[in-house]
C-alpha cells in the first residue's frame, strides 16, 4: 500500500506500478485547507519568479529555458532547465548539481528515468534508445530553486552560482552576471 500512495513506487522516481498521490492525512488537509486562499496569490509570485530566471538566464548559451505552453497559464511549480552540453548519461548535469548544493544551492531533479523505461511500463517493450529525445532531456533536466517567496538577491545568487558551476565542470556558459 506505501507503494502504491507513493506514485506506485518503492525507490524514488522508479515505478513499479501505477499509483497515486496520496498522502494527505487529515491534518495535512486542514492546513491545506487554509492554504488554499493564497494559491493565486502564489502562483502570481512564482510567475515573477519565472519572469526574472527568464531575464536573468537569457544570456546562457548552452541552457534551454522553459517555455510555457501558448494555450495555457503556467503555474511554475518547478523551473526545469535543459543543460544541452550535459551528455547521454547525465554525468556533467549530476557534477552541476552536485556542485551547486555543497554551494548552497539546491537543484533538483524531478524525473531521471523517462516514462517509457520505468518498470511500470517495461511490458510495452521500450528499450533504452528507443525514445532518445526523451531519454536526452531526462539527463540534462535541472530544476532550479522556485517558491513563491524567491527574492531577486536570491535568484541572483542562484544563476551566478550556475553560470560559475557550468563552467567549473565543462559545460559552457556564454557569459556571467
Amino acid at each position: 500500500m506505501t507503494m502504491l500512495r507513493e506514485h506506485g513506487s518503492r525507490v524514488k522516481y522508479h515505478h513499479e506500478a501505477i499509483g497515486v498521490n496520496s498522502r494527505l492525512d487529515s491534518v495535512q488537509a486542514a492546513i491545506l485547507a487554509i492554504k488554499l486562499r493564497y494559491l493565486n496569490q502564489w502562483n502570481q509570485q512564482r510567475a515573477a519568479v519565472a519572469q526574472r530566471y527568464q531575464s536573468l538566464l537569457a544570456p546562457l548559451g548552452d541552457i534551454v529555458l522553459p517555455q510555457p505552453a501558448p494555450f495555457g497559464k503556467a503555474v511554475w511549480n518547478q523551473y526545469t532547465v535543459r543543460l544541452t552540453q550535459a551528455t547521454a548519461a547525465g554525468q556533467e548535469r549530476n557534477q552541476v548539481q552536485q556542485v551547486m548544493r555543497e554551494a548552497g544551492v539546491i537543484c533538483m531533479v524531478y524525473y531521471p528515468l523517462p516514462l517509457h523505461l520505468q518498470p511500470v511500463y517495461r511490458h510495452l517493450g521500450y528499450q533504452p534508445g528507443d525514445l532518445p529525445a526523451a531519454e536526452t532531456a531526462a539527463h540534462q533536466v535541472l530544476s532550479l530553486p522556485m517558491f513563491p517567496e524567491l527574492g531577486l538577491a536570491q535568484q541572483e545568487t542562484v544563476v551566478n552560482t550556475l553560470k560559475q558551476t557550468m563552467a567549473s565542470v565543462g559545460v559552457k556558459a556564454a557569459q556571467y552576471c
